[in-house]
Order: C-alpha cells, then sequence, then structure tokens
C-alpha cells in the first residue's frame, strides 16, 4: 500500500527527476509534507511559480525530465507560460497542482484561488491546450494516471499536468504495478536504412545537418556516430547548438540560412542530398523562412519515422535506422575547405562589443559547462560562437520567452552536471526574473551570470527598423550592484565596460559571480540580427 502523494513522487524518482521546483501553497501542503520527509528527490522552493517553471525546464535539458509542485490556480497559471514553453519546446516536465478537495470540485464550492462561478475544472481543461495530458486525480483512477502520466511525459517529451485534491493526496490506495515502457515498432528501419544508403552512395556531395530534435531525444551520440562512419560533412541549427562536437573533423559551422555564415549556407544548399537529424523547420530555425532545404533534396530522420525525399516512412524511428546504417560500408563525401578566420585582435582598453565579448566567453566556458542562453540579442550571437566539446547551451528558439534564462541556469545547475553553470540574459530580460537569483544563494548553487547592459531592448530595436528609438524599448536603469548585494550577498559583483577588465574577471576563477557587460553602442548586435534588420529595412 502506499499515499497518493508517495506514489507521485516515487514516479518521478524512477523517471530520473530527483529535483521538483515549486511555490507552497495551502491546497498542497499535503504533498509538500510529503516532498519534505523524502531524501531521494530535493525540494527547491521557487520565488514564483514561473521562474519554478523555467527552472523545471532547464533541469530537464541536462537532466532528461523535470517537475514543478504549485497550488491551482494563481499557482498553476503563474506556471502555465512556462509549461506552454516546454510543449513549444518539447520538454518534459510533470506539473503537479494541489487542488481544494474533492467536495470542493463536486460541488462547485466557491473556495478561493477559483473564478468563483462554481467550475473547478476550468484550470485542467486550460491546461489541455498546453500538455500531452492534463488529468485530475482520484482515488479511483490515481494508480492507473499517476503512473501513465510520467511515463507519457517522458516518452513524448512533453509536458503534462497532475491536478491533485488536496485530500486525495493522502488517501492510501494499492500500490500499482510498474509500467513497462512503449517499444517503439521499428519493422521499417532496415528497409530505410537501405533507401538512405543508396541515396548516399550515388552522389559525392551530401551534407548532414544536425537539429533541435536530436537533443530533446537524446540521440547525440548515435548522430555523431554516423557522421564519423560516413565521414559526412556537419553543420548544425540555430536552435541544435552544442549538439555536435564543434572540434570534429567534420563539423563546418552553424547553419543560418540567408543570415548566417555565406560559405556554410552556400555548402549546404548546394549539396545534392541534405540529411537532416531532429528538422524544424521554425522562422527562428530557418531564419525567417529564407533556408533553402528543398524536400526533394532532404532526407529526413526524427525520433519515430523518417522522411526521404517527401516520403514518410512509418515504423522507422531515428537509432534503429541508424544502427542499421552503421552496419553498412563507408562512403566518401566532398568536404568543405577549413575556413579561414581572421583572429579577432583588440587590446586592453576596446570598449566593449559583440565581437569581443563573444570571442571572450568562447575562451571561457570549457568542456562540460551548462550555458543558458536568453531571448534577445544574446540568442542571435551565441549559436555561432565556438563552443567547446561536452558543452550544452539550453536556449527557447521557439518560445522566446524573455526572462528565462536564469531560472532555467538554476535547474540546469541543480541536475548536477559535471562543469559550470552560465546564464547569459540582457538587461531587459533580467529584469523580468532576477530575484531567482536569491534561490542560487539559498540553495547553494553555482553560476555566472553574465548581464548584457546595452540600454534596453536592443533585439526589438532591430527588429522593427522604422523606429529603433521608440520609447517602448527603453527599460528602468537599475543598480545592479545592490540588487545582487540584497538578493545573493556570497556572489561576487564586477561591472566591465572594456576588453581587458572582462578578460581579467573571467580568469579569476569565480564560482559565484555576476558581471555586468556595459556596452555603450546600443546598436552593436550580432551578424545574424543586423542581416536580419537590413532585411527588414529593405
Amino acid at each position: 500500500m502506499t499515499t497518493i502523494a508517495k506514489l507521485v513522487f516515487d514516479c518521478l524518482r524512477d523517471a530520473g527527476v530527483a529535483t521538483v521546483f515549486g511555490v507552497p501553497g495551502d491546497y498542497n501542503f499535503a504533498l509538500y509534507d510529503e516532498l519534505e520527509t523524502r531524501e531521494d528527490i530535493r525540494m527547491i522552493t521557487n520565488r514564483n511559480e514561473l521562474n519554478a517553471g523555467y527552472a523545471a525546464d532547464g533541469y530537464a535539458r541536462v537532466k532528461g525530465a523535470g517537475a514543478i509542485l504549485t497550488a491551482f490556480g494563481v499557482g498553476d497559471l503563474s506556471a502555465m507560460n512556462a509549461t506552454a514553453g516546454a510543449f513549444s519546446e518539447q520538454v518534459p516536465i510533470i506539473h503537479i497542482a494541489g487542488s481544494p478537495d474533492s467536495a470542493a470540485h463536486e460541488e462547485g464550492k466557491l473556495v478561493h484561488h477559483t473564478l468563483m462561478n462554481g467550475d473547478l475544472d476550468v484550470f485542467r481543461r486550460m491546461h489541455e491546450n498546453v500538455t500531452v495530458k492534463a488529468v485530475r486525480i482520484t482515488e479511483a483512477n490515481a494508480a492507473e494516471e499517476i503512473p501513465l502520466a510520467v511515463q507519457q511525459a517522458v516518452e513524448k517529451r512533453l509536458p503534462v499536468y497532475l491536478d491533485i485534491p488536496q485530500d486525495v493526496a493522502e488517501v492510501t490506495i494499492e500500490l500499482p504495478e510498474p509500467l513497462a515502457g512503449t517499444e517503439q515498432e521499428a519493422i521499417n528501419s532496415e528497409w530505410a536504412a537501405d533507401a538512405i544508403y543508396k541515396a548516399l552512395s550515388e552522389t559525392d556531395r551530401a551534407v548532414l545537418l544536425v537539429d533541435l530534435l536530436t537533443s530533446r531525444y537524446f540521440l547525440e551520440d548515435a548522430v555523431i556516430a554516423f557522421s564519423r562512419h560516413y565521414q559526412l560533412p556537419t553543420a548544425q541549427s540555430m536552435q541544435a547548438k552544442s549538439a555536435f562536437p564543434e572540434s570534429d573533423p567534420q563539423y563546418i559551422g552553424t547553419y543560418g540560412g540567408q543570415f548566417g555564415e555565406k560559405d556554410v549556407t552556400s555548402f549546404i544548399e548546394k549539396s545534392e542530398v541534405i540529411v537532416t537529424a531532429g528538422l524544424l523547420l521554425s522562422d527562428f530555425n530557418t531564419a525567417k523562412f529564407t533556408a533553402e532545404l528543398p524536400e526533394e533534396k532532404r532526407i529526413d530522420l526524427y525520433h519515430d519515422h523518417v522522411v526521404i525525399f517527401g516520403d514518410i516512412i512509418e515504423e522507422a524511428p531515428m537509432i534503429r535506422v541508424l544502427e542499421e546504417l552503421m552496419k553498412k560500408e563507408k562512403l566518401a563525401f566532398h568536404q568543405k575547405p577549413p575556413q579561414q578566420k581572421e583572429k579577432r585582435t583588440f587590446t586592453d582598453e576596446d570598449p566593449l562589443q559583440t565581437d569581443i565579448y563573444y570571442h571572450l566567453l568562447s575562451e571561457a566556458i570549457k568542456p562540460g559547462d551548462v550555458v543558458s542562453v536568453d531571448t534577445g540579442t544574446l540568442s542571435y550571437g551565441m549559436p555561432y560562437v565556438p563552443l567547446n566539446d561536452n558543452v550544452r547551451m539550453i536556449a527557447q528558439g521557439s518560445w522566446q520567452s524573455i526572462g528565462y534564462a536564469l531560472p532555467a541556469a538554476l535547474g540546469a545547475a541543480a541536475a548536477g552536471r559535471d562543469g559550470h553553470t552560465w546564464c547569459l540574459i540582457g538587461d531587459g530580460a533580467a529584469q523580468l526574473t532576477i530575484q531567482e537569483l536569491s534561490t542560487f544563494t539559498a540553495e547553494d548553487l553555482d553560476v555566472t551570470v553574465i548581464l548584457l547592459n546595452n540600454k534596453g531592448y536592443t533585439v526589438e530595436r532591430k527588429l522593427h527598423p522604422p523606429r529603433p528609438d521608440a520609447s517602448y524599448n527603453d527599460i528602468p536603469e537599475w543598480d545592479y550592484q545592490k540588487l545582487v548585494q540584497g538578493f545573493a550577498p556570497d556572489f561576487t559583483y564586477a561591472s566591465v565596460k572594456t576588453a581587458g577588465d572582462l578578460q581579467k574577471v573571467l580568469q579569476s576563477g569565480e564560482k559565484k559571480r555576476f558581471i555586468e557587460l556595459i556596452v555603450e553602442d546600443w546598436t552593436d548586435a550580432p551578424m545574424h540580427l543586423n542581416k536580419l534588420n537590413e532585411t527588414l529595412r529593405s
């Protein structure tokens, strides 16, 4: 026998979730009381539910799945932006909401945290649109629905929502039998591999493009082995940054369509066969749909099927198809000549600008580190910054909710990956979620926060060329040094304006630090964003 509250956290533990983020409230006390007793799951209390959701998202991208525990209504709606973001980005989050007791649900009582219309199912129905499963747990369905929801989140890489009434959480039920994992049908894998091999053997101009969904399903190792076996020139998309080792001889760069590096774009788009792994044709990923990746040239590998020149082959999951391809003889392909980039030279006195601070960050971020990058100027620049192997970069290329990076970095740090955690965030984005900095101190977690202070929403100024000086893109000037002293007194703070100052601070070796980059020229922006701006102006 087990209580329903205990069953919830046992299922999370079995799914590899060792940390739960959230905010307590009177409807989830029974769940928090159980969580507090656990030695196998860490409880991290966040400053608000939205931040808890972002933290669970960052945790899931490193660990495999994440979880949040909120109160009903005011709590789960506060977190709903993060839950929707997880759906958009295909990140498995188990959202548990403690709700009013069963009698309130059944009788439509006008209890607090509700809409005062007697409809207590409304929040669950809202979540149906941003989860793969949204269910109210009862004594009768708990043994079946709780393990099933967790399993679906993990297997489908999408969030789920569990509404657990406060009295139900304490009910004792019979312990359910463990669920067996769902086996992917793979009967067409060998046939698909034969067709792909035939297509590759008939050309010497093929390329591999690694994309977002490769990382979501943790298929990087299989894709890397495939690239090396066939010596395929390999690029990664904007949203797949860090999915492929950049020191690999096959690596040719980041593909950014017409806004990216010209030689990479040209090599990919002139290839006769383009093999993609986990392709996502989003506007951000395709540089406002300027990428030329015609279906008749593409072989698309997905986690559960493949598409060969427009023909869909079901029951041919990527992992099985790649296993079959690895059994075949190696092929030789035309390689992209190594790009001779000019070495960036600067003096210690040079004011900070894009090419300087990206260069210095590239040197400072080490193998094993996690880099959480916020939406905005940084998200257009970091995909092109050379990173060491075994660095994981996390960002919201699809959902693009500003303020994501700091709480996501908290989740990444809590996931316990070897290496240091970095948070790269703009001044505008930081003003949404900076209070979560205090949680790093409360939980004794390390992070380097790089705050880009470039006088407001530079990305918005670039995206709206007719009015780059619009006042609505200005933000208040905050004293970040005092904020750091108040929120995280164990952190060091540095304000840097020159290349020499930044280099010195980055070399200091501090594990808990907040570095404010002062960029006086607000028009300074990375290549991709500048090219997009030029297109919008034409």
